[in-house]
């Protein structure tokens, strides 16, 4: 975030305000404030037992020196989401044809099965990929070692026809029953701030319990 004021000239970081909200589903926890230009506003790992749809939020306020004439002081808010780089998709947004079952792999919670041809999951979003440069499926079922289906990856819609673009496709290998790996490829960062869906064309023998972005994010 950048702060401009052509009537106050040189801002003045004393007044600039940054707070770091959790956000959960449709309201937000007020936590760590910083007054300044830059600083460091730390979050607690324990968050995410809020469970739901949890992200960041980074709030910022300024309040300007008031105008000529005696006019009051002005304060003005902007804020930018930031989300989780593991999104755990039994809290998908919404979904078409999927179940969810509970997990046995490490940290518990749910996972997504059923995953059949034409089925799907919006992701937790919408996300911006920027410094994003791979994608992590956690599955497990299907065939060990083998190909189990398929998954894409879109941006803003399901298909060409509804309005979106393919990001990527990605042949899911399976796993042996009972236990749980980590599939990884490289992803492309599509620009800007879109809705993410996957996309199941074909029948998939494996669950899925998370979907993970690798990269720096916004943190550079």
């Amino acid at each position: 975030m950048t702060v401009t004021d052509p009537e106050d000239g040189p801002i003045d970081c004393s007044r600039v305000q940054v707070t770091f909200v959790l956000g959960h589903d449709t309201h937000g926890h007020a936590e760590a404030s910083a007054t300044g230009c830059t600083g460091v506003l730390p979050t607690l790992a324990e968050d995410v037992s809020h469970g739901g749809n949890v992200y960041g939020v980074i709030s910022a306020s300024y309040t300007d020196l008031g105008g000529a004439g005696g006019v009051p002081a002005l304060t003005t808010v902007d804020q930018n989401q930031i989300r989780q780089q593991r999104q755990e998709v039994e809290n998908a947004l919404n979904q078409s044809g999927t179940n969810v079952a509970a997990s046995t792999d490490t940290g518990g919670g749910g996972q997504r099965g059923s995953l059949s041809a034409g089925d799907w999951i919006e992701l937790l979003g919408p996300f911006n990929l920027t410094n994003i440069d791979s994608i992590s499926f956690r599955v497990t079922g299907g065939t060990a070692d083998a190909p189990s289906g398929t998954v894409e990856v879109w941006r803003d819609a399901i298909s060409a026809a509804a309005g979106g673009t393919l990001v990527s496709s990605h042949v899911i290998n399976g796993t042996a029953a009972g236990t749980y790996a980590t599939r990884t490829f490289p992803i492309a960062n599509p620009g800007g701030s879109h809705r993410l869906f996957l996309v199941f064309p074909n029948a998939n023998t494996y669950s899925l319990n998370w979907v993970e972005f690798g990269g720096a994010g916004v943190g550079t």
